[in-house]
């Protein structure tokens, strides 16, 4: 082929893409009416009074001004790119979403009834019903379908792709339509495993999920029993045996590891064992499971793009710390978090600081209902909890507790209390400081005992940790002069010493009950705070 030719064949390859993606233009009249309905001062009836529609045709107000107010769907009494439209709707939930979440039936009906129709303020009524369904849609991709505050007023989230009408008009423009949830949708390992968890576990629903096992049955290895051929079939199902092909009643080695690897998956004890606490969770049904990978991709949604390429990683319902690099995972450890009473707040932040042989400032509502009424009933308790009174000003004044009346004090009492750096010290050894709204932070525990539990929620809204020198070295391994044996010193010093971290690391609080780990295993925890699943799993109630 000579010059002339390659050269002619791909001048012809440069512009198929610019042929394909030539729309007609829309006439005067369509663009004078969508300009005016825009720029009414009230949305469409089809726009709910809720914060949330009203942000979402904000958003799309904002797509048809980036486009001169050209309608996105018609043209000249025709509509365009629809097919392509529905099939990114479709695509859609596959990231975790219910056609009722999508209005899917509605999207149909309109489209059927609009086929038909040459009436133009019908037809700019319908593009702007599917502009902003898409807008609603990729809001949703992007930050999620519910803000998490109104679940607890303290989970915090990061919104993301703030320029979600420039991403979707970017997408329309280049007829990409179909490739906007893998754009909008997180960028995270977890999320791909999960999502992918969610359509194997979306499979098993229709091929009818697994049976229920009568809730007292008790079986320990060696042992025979009817029900053991219904027990193979349903750990098959979720992956826990290998094997199925047997007509043996018994309760033999293999089934004993893979009812231990159910437990293991699902935060119990693991002995192998089958228990009515282990049946209860195996009863759970399948579409419950379901809405659980759904609620966590949400959850993942309301986390930043980029957590860090290193990063402290704090779930609360495992009651597990994980400082991870990449794919690797340097550091990992058991937590003690905040009770259902003084629940752990979640939020991302930066952790800036280390603290060893710190003092415990106690919070004025532990001081004033916990520590004042047993200093009251007790004098020598300030002495043996090494506690001191304090009044701050412009500088810290110790003050000696003899000269305050405990069983009548003041009501405008103008003490703090604190507690001694020491073993018996509430916060440790060594706390871990990443400020923050909530005055939340990371701390050693003399307590250790209470990480021999399975469920640990005792704290008042800290995290306690529990190898806080393995931590410590961790964060300052690129301080040559912290050496482990440095750190082991400063952690029993008499005296507070402060340690600037020269590599600050990002800390994410997450509330994950379902999560793929690294061996591609489904991992499932107790909702500990209850703060529940979608609202079409909200029927099934569950003890686990």
């Amino acid at each position: 082929m000579n010059k002339r030719k390659v050269l002619f064949v791909l001048l012809l390859l440069l512009l198929l893409p610019a042929c394909r993606s030539k729309m007609p233009e829309p006439t005067l009249e369509e663009l004078t009416i969508l300009k005016t309905h825009i720029q009414r001062g009230s949305p469409p009836a089809f726009v709910s009074e809720t914060d949330d529609a009203g942000k979402v045709w904000s958003m799309t107000q904002r797509l048809y001004e980036l486009r001169g107010f050209r309608p996105v769907w018609i043209a000249q009494g025709q509509t365009l790119r629809m097919d392509s439209l529905m099939r990114t709707f479709e695509s859609t939930e596959a990231e975790g979403f219910s056609a009722e979440d999508l209005g899917m039936a509605d999207l149909h009906a309109k489209w059927e009834a609009i086929k038909t129709s040459k009436d133009v303020e019908e037809l700019i009524d319908f593009d702007m019903f599917f502009t902003y369904s898409l807008v609603r849609c990729g809001s949703y991709l992007s930050s999620g379908r519910d803000d998490p505050r109104t679940i607890d007023p303290n989970w915090r989230y990061v919104p993301r792709n703030d320029n979600l009408p420039q991403i979707i008009n970017d997408a329309i423009e280049a007829n990409a339509l179909e490739e906007l949830p893998a754009k909008l949708s997180p960028p995270h390992h977890e999320y791909i495993a999960l999502k992918e968890m969610l359509r194997k576990y979306r499979e098993i629903a229709t091929r009818g999920g697994w049976s229920t096992l009568p809730v007292e049955l008790t079986l320990k290895q060696g042992e025979n029993n009817l029900n053991v051929a219904v027990l193979r079939n349903n750990l098959a199902i979720t992956g826990d045996l290998k094997t199925t092909v047997t007509d043996s009643t018994e309760f033999d080695i293999e089934l004993s590891e893979a009812v231990l690897r159910f437990e293991s998956r699902h935060g119990l004890k693991p002995d192998g064992i089958l228990d009515p606490q282990v049946i209860g969770i195996m009863n759970v049904p399948v579409d419950f499971r379901i809405a659980q990978i759904e609620a966590n991709l949400e959850r993942l949604r309301w986390l930043p793009n980029d957590l860090g390429t290193r990063h402290v990683l704090v779930n609360i319902p495992s009651y597990e710390l994980a400082v991870r690099e990449g794919d690797q995972v340097p550091v990992k450890m058991k937590i003690i978090v905040g009770t259902n009473q003084h629940r752990t707040p979640l939020f991302s932040d930066v952790m800036q600081s280390v603290v060893f042989s710190p003092y415990w400032n106690i919070p004025d509502s532990i001081a004033t209902n916990e520590t004042l009424p047993r200093i009251m009933k007790d004098p020598n308790y300030l002495r043996r909890q090494n506690i001191e009174v304090v009044r701050v000003g412009q500088t810290i004044e110790v003050v000696n507790p003899s000269t305050i009346n405990w069983n009548d004090p003041p009501r405008d009492f103008q003490y703090r209390l604190r507690q001694r750096p020491g073993a018996r010290n509430s916060l440790g050894l060594v706390k871990f400081l990443f400020p923050n709204e909530f005055n939340v932070y990371i701390h050693d525990t003399p307590a250790d005992n209470l990480f021999d539990r399975v469920s640990r929620n005792f704290s008042h809204g800290c995290i306690r940790i529990e190898h806080p020198a393995k931590l410590a070295v961790y964060l300052l391994k690129d301080q040559p002069e912290w050496t482990p044996e440095m750190i082991e010193t400063a952690m029993h010093g008499e005296v507070e010493k402060h340690v600037a971290l020269k590599s600050p690391i990002p800390v994410h609080i997450v509330y994950w009950t379902a999560w793929v780990d690294s061996a591609g295993l489904l991992q499932i925890r107790h909702d500990v705070y209850g703060y529940g699943y979608p609202a079409r799993a909200a029927a099934y109630k569950t003890k686990q």
